[in-house]
């Protein structure tokens, strides 16, 4: 069995974000959020992975190599444009061969694992076996567009034609399936998912994995400071007359500075985050954040920097794209 990795769309729904980097490696406590799935499909047993990528875009493949720090054989198909999920099978077809594989976004998170889907496919072998899944504890089940395939699914997606915006799906192709008599079932899988093609999947992510960390302390923490619950300070870190709040992570070489932190931020390396308040947040490599209080489940970029017109002020939403410089003029201050 082989993995079919989507890393090549565009990301219009993290722009501006997506404007700069791709969304697969967006990080999601302080890791590309594709390092997660990659983990995930060599933890079901899987060895070789087609991670298809953008042309134009070689963030993927920089940040993943050959696979081997996970595990994995790693092979590319590059695609001058996003036509659709069967769009990158027809892509990638030479490559997979005639073998079965597992078909999975890159931009998912699924907790716990895909390792009970591949083993029922395995078990049953059904033609298409789609993983469906709440997305947050209670939550009504929902496709995760995560499935595993067997070769007749090539037919499939030969046959059918490009939709309204020249994009062929995935789920035509399960359709045509099941239309000409082959069998497509769903695993609902008891363990919670996200998008993190979305910002509040991308927080919601982030969360999650910052909950499963346990408190380590690898850099320097001053005895002004305050560190409550489950506080990650990476080597090179410094916390100084700062309150940081679990779970948090404070990365390589970054600065907290007369601040506090969390609970669910994740500070990446070289970033300074200095006289401001954040929280459930995801601060890029090489961020500044200064003189600012109440961020609060925001996104910033690498390198970008955020901070008032006038020291003060609370309540800010931010989605601040890579070196960017935000000024935001707080009310009462200033004319």
């Amino acid at each position: 069995m082989k993995a079919l990795v989507l890393a090549g769309g565009r990301g219009i729904r993290l722009r501006p974000l997506s404007h700069t980097m791709p969304k697969q490696v967006i990080p999601v406590g302080n890791r590309p959020l594709l390092f997660y799935g990659l983990e995930a499909i060599r933890q079901a047993g899987v060895a070789e992975a087609v991670v298809v990528v953008d042309a134009r875009d070689g963030s993927v493949r920089r940040a993943v190599g050959d696979g081997g720090r996970f595990g994995l054989r790693v092979s590319y198909v590059a695609q001058d444009a996003p036509l659709g999920t069967a769009h990158a099978v027809l892509a990638a077809r030479d490559h997979l061969g005639d073998a079965d594989f597992v078909l999975f976004p890159g931009d998912r998170m699924v907790f716990g694992g895909i390792g009970d889907l591949v083993e029922a496919y395995r078990a049953d072998r059904p033609h298409a076996l789609r993983l469906t899944g709440a997305r947050s504890p209670g939550g009504e089940p929902a496709d995760t567009g995560v499935c595993v395939l067997s070769p007749v699914v090539h037919q499939a997606v030969r046959s059918i034609g490009p939709d309204w915006s020249n994009r062929r799906e995935i789920g035509s192709a399960l359709r045509w399936l099941r239309e000409h008599g082959h069998v497509v079932r769903d695993h609902v899988s008891a363990g919670q998912w996200e998008d993190g093609g979305v910002l509040e999947g991308l927080l919601a992510a982030n969360r999650a994995v910052l909950s499963a960390r346990r408190a380590e302390v690898r850099g320097m923490v001053d005895t002004d400071s305050e560190l409550v619950g489950q506080v990650v300070v990476e080597e090179g870190g410094s916390v100084e007359r700062s309150r940081v709040v679990g779970p948090a992570l404070i990365g390589p070489d970054a600065v907290v500075r007369d601040s506090v932190v969390g609970p669910y931020t994740s500070v990446g390396a070289d970033c300074v985050v200095d006289g401001a308040s954040v929280g459930d947040s995801i601060l890029m490599e090489g961020a500044e954040l200064r003189d600012l209080r109440g961020v609060r489940g925001s996104v910033i970029g690498r390198n970008a920097s955020v901070g008032p017109a006038v020291p003060g002020g609370r309540g800010h939403r931010l989605v601040v794209g890579d070196h960017a410089v935000v000024t935001v003029e707080v009310p009462g201050h200033g004319g």
